[in-house]
């Protein structure tokens, strides 16, 4: 697990031009893991429930063709690594009975591993429910 940077006011490439503080990191997410199947390649490599992906293998935001693209991913990766970037919201910071507590990010890169399926199919399964992000009932 490489950490990339830490806290809402950082970001990977440090950009002086935009104020990160007034930014959402998750921004540039594009899908968020809900579920997770514990000796997975997803739990394996680091992966945990909340994380919001901005990188998976090659696809991120602008380049998303849709999940089954990323299933597509999956099933050909049996025992390869997959490179991913995920933001992990870890804390909240300060007093919680007040404004002034900050929730804490974390960027980070990853490796998944499918394991290998012993379905018909025998391609990858991650072991993890990945849905695009926002989800409908995070919309505002």
């Amino acid at each position: 697990m490489n950490a990339l940077s830490m806290n809402n006011n950082n970001n990977q490439n440090n950009n002086n031009n935009s104020n990160d503080m007034d930014r959402d990191p998750f921004d540039d997410g594009f899908l968020i893991c809900t579920q997770l199947v514990k000796t997975g390649g997803a739990d394996q490599g680091g992966l945990q429930v909340g994380d919001v992906f901005v990188e998976f293998g090659h696809y991120s935001k602008k380049r998303f063709p849709g999940l089954k693209s990323i299933a597509n991913l999956v099933r050909r990766s049996a025992g390869k690594e997959i490179p991913v970037v995920v933001w992990r919201k870890l804390e909240q910071m300060g007093n919680m009975d007040d404004d002034a507590g900050r929730t804490v990010f974390q960027k980070l890169a990853l490796k998944l591993k499918p394991l290998q399926s012993h379905d018909a199919d025998g391609g990858g399964v991650l072991g993890a429910v990945i849905n695009t992000y926002p989800l409908p009932e995070m919309k505002n």
